[in-house]
């Protein structure tokens, strides 16, 4: 390992200065030990450095995170993966469609091929008033703030889309299509299971036991330990709140990421699989292929319940990357061999620096 934190040590402040971003939070995973190294700023105003105590909003990792909060219900026999979703759904159902609703199940929704819209949802500015989950699930979204149309439209996304009612638009099982929207579907499932918000249950019966102390799905406020988001120019955006817990609402330093990643190591020992919260058997099929998913970086990845998978080199690779106005997460784990790698960055221009950082790592790592 000490040659690869030589290289990433080298290369990191140059590629932040190279793509406008203030500052970087890395963790390297080997077996039984972790390597931690920060560069740059959390806050640029205040002068601040990133620190490995520096919270981060991590995005779309959530879904990650979240599915072992789905897997822990499935474990504990108040949830069965195949069960039409709206069997569990009392406040909102999936409206009348061209296609069977009853083909909408958990295992779909964790696998992003239930057939519903809304790839991703944008955040709500800190003076908007926050809609309800069935509000939102109905297209009744707040408009974006300027930001946020020209994030979502330089990053390829029609701001439309972020207004989209939730609904079977094809045929489930027939096709990956990435989908927030399904994911705000467990939200309100996770409510009406549990009697909790979709946070709350999460941050108890997942970051609690796991020893993600930093980590939470309710809003964290601006302040010391948490980093402030940067657009492309460097300008400081707000930090904009979620309704989408499940789809990308948690927040966490790097420390706590690099635990999470370290969670999903295969293990011999009975005990260490599931790290006590989830059966071996629900554990596994997290990592079981559904289908393929996308080409992305040069490698083909499948999805399973709320993992990509891949390869690389040998060895079986799972991964999830997280992206919103102001903010860029990464983690990869090669299960079997027991490395890992994630990043943190404060800035929507950070993609091309996690994924340089992750080709040093993986050029390593699949020897």
């Amino acid at each position: 390992m000490k040659e690869l934190l030589a290289a990433i040590e080298a290369s990191a402040p140059r590629l932040l200065e190279q793509y406008g971003c203030p500052g970087l939070a890395v963790a390297l995973l080997e077996g039984g030990d972790t390597e931690f190294r920060t560069f740059g700023l959390a806050d640029v105003e205040r002068e601040l450095a990133v620190t490995v105590a520096t919270r981060f909003h991590v995005c779309s990792i959530s879904k990650a995170v979240a599915t072992w909060g789905v897997m822990r219900l499935v474990d504990e026999g108040r949830l069965d993966l195949d069960v039409p979703v709206d069997d569990y759904l009392t406040r909102w159902h999936l409206p009348p469609s061209e296609f069977d609703n009853r083909e909408v199940t958990v295992r779909r929704i964790l696998s992003h091929t239930a057939g519903l819209p809304v790839e991703g949802y944008s955040g709500i500015a800190p003076a908007v008033a926050l809609p309800t989950i069935e509000a939102v699930l109905d297209g009744g979204s707040p408009p974006l703030d300027e930001r946020l149309a020209q994030y979502a439209r330089k990053w390829g996304m029609d701001p439309a889309t972020k207004h989209e009612r939730v609904r079977v638009v094809r045929k489930p099982g027939t096709v990956f299509s990435y989908s927030g929207g399904g994911y705000l579907v467990l939200d309100l499932l996770l409510e009406e299971l549990t009697g909790m918000t979709a946070a709350q249950y999460l941050d108890d019966a997942v970051l609690a036991p796991l020893g993600l102390g930093s980590s939470t799905f309710h809003m964290i406020e601006p302040g010391p330990g948490v980093a402030v988001p940067y657009d492309e120019d460097g300008a400081a955006l707000p930090h904009y709140r979620v309704i989408h817990k499940t789809a990308g609402g948690m927040s966490a330093d790097i420390r706590d990421l690099a635990r999470f990643a370290r969670a999903e190591f295969a293990s011999p020992d009975a005990a260490q699989v599931g790290k006590g919260l989830l059966t071996r058997e629900s554990f596994e099929l997290m990592f079981e292929r559904v289908m393929f998913a996308e080409r992305a970086g040069g490698m083909d990845f499948d999805i399973g319940l709320g993992h990509f998978l891949g390869r690389l080199g040998r060895h079986r690779l799972v991964q999830h990357s997280g992206g919103s106005a102001g903010w860029r997460s990464i983690y990869f784990v090669l299960p079997d061999v027991q490395r890992g790698f994630a990043a943190l960055i404060n800035s929507s221009a950070g993609n091309e620096v996690w994924q340089a950082l992750a080709r040093t790592w993986g050029e390593s790592a699949a020897e």
